[in-house]
């Protein structure tokens, strides 16, 4: 039932915009035979294109919420199936590290521990670090 929510949510959006259109339209016709010899013709056409814009921009909301849903599924998938990071190939002769530097330090590739500029080793586990490098 809640599987796939962000596209049942987007395909009610489109239902509920037809819907709104087809009774902007029944109601255009109603208002034609009920009116005809009283009523100006543009206001029937007015009508019928008030109801039909309000309909199709009234589905917009829903519509982006769907989408919005649909596309933290998908980062949430893409998180959960990604791989845990491997410090030690990151360690290993064969791998040049470059630290993610931030806004005066850098992340510790090892533990996730901030590291400021000038300290040469990580508060929580034995990772070096070179400042020359950077």
């Amino acid at each position: 039932m809640f599987s796939n929510i962000g596209g049942k949510i987007k395909i009610l959006a489109v239902v509920i915009c037809v819907l709104g259109m087809f009774f902007a339209l029944l109601s255009a016709i109603g208002s034609a035979t009920v009116f005809s010899q009283n009523e100006n013709p543009l206001i029937i056409i007015f009508t019928l294109i008030i109801g039909f814009l309000i309909s199709w921009a009234g589905s917009f909301v829903l519509y982006g919420f769907g989408e919005l849903i649909d596309r933290v599924s998908s980062i949430d998938e893409k998180i959960s199936s990604s791989s845990t990071y491997d410090a030690n190939e990151c360690l290993s002769d064969n791998h040049e590290y470059r630290p993610i530097v931030e806004n005066r330090y850098v992340i510790c590739p090892t533990c996730g521990e901030r590291v400021y500029f000038g300290e040469t080793q990580c508060k929580n586990c034995p990772q070096t670090f070179n400042w020359e490098n950077l």
